[in-house]
């Protein structure tokens, strides 16, 4: 038997952060699969911190999505209530 092999939870955080960012808008359910493992490794870990929705800003960085996490006014503050998950994406997110 070969020797152990270990991976950093912090290497698969920013590879899953990756793919939330990179993935094309038509893979929702790809995202929402990465997301439970990595949320399910980091609670695990003990290093669960949070998330936060990717905004049109962070998206203009991405590869291939357009979707957005999180609407934001012309303020750069998030939009009213009432808009700030009208028509987005929730799995466009990043993991602290």
């Amino acid at each position: 038997m070969k020797g152990k092999k270990t991976i950093k939870v912090e290497e698969i955080k920013e590879s899953i952060n990756d793919i939330l960012l990179n993935t094309g808008n038509d893979k929702t359910e790809t995202r929402q699969a990465v997301m439970s493992m990595l949320e399910d490794i980091l609670h695990q870990t003990g290093n669960y911190k949070g998330f936060c929705y990717l905004n049109a800003f962070d998206m203009e960085k991405s590869r291939e999505g357009y979707s957005v996490g999180i609407n934001y006014g012309n303020n750069g503050e998030p939009a009213d209530m009432d808009t700030r998950f009208k028509n987005t994406d929730r799995t466009r997110v990043r993991f602290f």
